[in-house]
């Protein structure tokens, strides 16, 4: 691909993926801004859960508390760290949704990689952990979650402007919403 351009609306992780290629391709980065200009982030992922009949929920309990501190954080950090050093990469860190695991993963092993465009692109990402959203719960959260992103397809693409998209999305969103009823 030659003079293509891409766009990631809110996936800190895809940094990552692209940290394998960084002696080909160029990249930099903007971060999502709120209507006051202040850089944010879109937070998601997963959650664990004790079912009400589990067999061992004081263990349960356990595990999860054990396998989200910041230990083990720390722990995959230097995996993580010991990984990159081996395919010789880029670190770019962990975003774990815990804001004292991310900064002392950052603090131990992200270091100024010497590629403009990926450390424009880890420290935008950085920068905007301080202000995570989320869309949240909701029953029609993917049609919400669809309607948003195709509000970005075409804004960036010229087929809408950003303001006509996403005016589309907020009426598509509503109609969602307003349809449970």
């Amino acid at each position: 691909m030659n003079d293509q351009v891409g766009a990631a609306t809110w996936a800190q992780w895809y940094i990552n993926v692209l940290s394998n290629t960084k002696d080909q391709i160029e990249v930099s980065a903007q971060p999502i801004k709120d209507v006051e200009g202040n850089a944010f982030a879109m937070a998601g992922g997963t959650a664990f859960a004790i079912p009400a009949g589990a067999a061992n929920p004081v263990a349960a309990c356990k595990f999860i508390t054990a396998v989200t501190s910041l230990e083990a954080w720390e722990a995959a950090g230097d995996a993580r760290a010991a990984t990159v050093e081996e395919n010789d990469s880029i670190n770019t860190g962990l975003f774990t949704g815990s804001p004292a695991a991310d900064q002392a993963v950052r603090d131990a092993h992200v270091v100024p990689t010497g590629n403009d465009g990926f450390d424009q692109m880890i420290n935008a990402a950085y920068d905007s952990l301080a202000d995570a959203r989320t869309v949240g719960s909701s029953p029609v959260g993917q049609q919400i979650n669809d309607a948003l992103k195709n509000a970005v397809g075409v804004a960036l693409s010229g087929e809408k402007s950003v303001e006509d998209a996403l005016a589309e999305a907020q009426a598509t969103a509503m109609r969602e919403w307003e349809g449970l009823s």
